[in-house]
């Protein structure tokens, strides 16, 4: 379970269970969903980049003190490492859970992939160099991630 307040890594403060999480593991990742029923406001940090897809409900989210967005079933969220990420889950209850997938790889491993996407774009002649962008975050729409195979 996330506590609010309370970073992942458990060094801080204990307020209050709001999310059950149930995680499965790999070498290099871990995917998550995370499920509340409880209104709470929330901050997370994760050491390492996160994809994120929210399944049920609505979230209120600000990421690394930027400007506050709504978070509705279907979006996708790219979050890099560190980023603080405040969420309002004022809309949670429980008939009204909110339910969000989320994939975390190793920053070691991102790069990994994106290395040798871009070598095999390469010796294809097609050539662009990807790189990914570890101060910002994005948000999809549930079409976008669609079009990219991230959701089905």
């Amino acid at each position: 379970m996330q506590h609010i307040g309370q970073p992942r890594d458990g060094s801080g403060p204990v307020e209050k269970l709001i999310e059950y999480r149930q995680a499965h593991y790999a070498a290099q990742s871990e995917a998550a969903t995370y499920t509340t029923n409880t209104p709470a406001q929330a901050q997370f940090r994760f050491s390492n980049p996160i994809l994120c897809q929210l399944v049920s409900g609505f979230k209120r989210m600000t990421v690394a003190h930027g400007a506050s967005f709504d978070f509705g079933p279907g979006q996708v969220m790219y979050v890099p490492a560190n980023a603080l990420i405040s969420v309002d889950l004022s809309a949670a209850g429980p008939n009204d859970p909110i339910s969000c997938h989320c994939i975390e790889i190793e920053n070691g491993r991102f790069e990994s992939v994106v290395t040798r996407l871009n070598e095999a774009f390469n010796a294809r002649g097609q050539g662009g160099i990807a790189r990914p962008d570890w101060s910002a975050y994005a948000v999809l729409e549930p079409d976008q991630g669609q079009a990219i195979g991230l959701t089905h």
